[in-house]
């Protein structure tokens, strides 16, 4: 089974953080940290080094650079084991 997980960028000191998502009377949070709505990100996978692969972030493989897109309606990158992130 997948994990599921999200990072985004801490309301009080700037920092992207990893964990559960939460939203509370129009905030979101995660791990009861508030975060920047417009910064969430869901997690993806790991790249062939053991990084975490979130949306949005760039990969390389095959000499080229991917920025990664989250779509499950039509499926996800299944195995990242073939990229690197930039």
């Amino acid at each position: 089974m997948r994990e599921i997980k999200f990072r985004a960028k801490a309301k009080s000191d700037g920092r992207f953080i990893c964990g559960d998502l939460s939203y509370c009377f129009g905030e979101a949070y995660i791990n009861s940290e508030m975060i920047y709505y417009d910064s969430i990100s869901q997690f993806c996978g790991y790249d062939s080094e053991g990084n975490e692969i979130y949306e949005g972030d760039e990969v390389i493989a095959h000499d080229k650079i991917y920025t990664v897109e989250l779509k499950p309606k039509y499926g996800l990158f299944n195995d990242l084991k073939f990229c690197v992130k930039k």
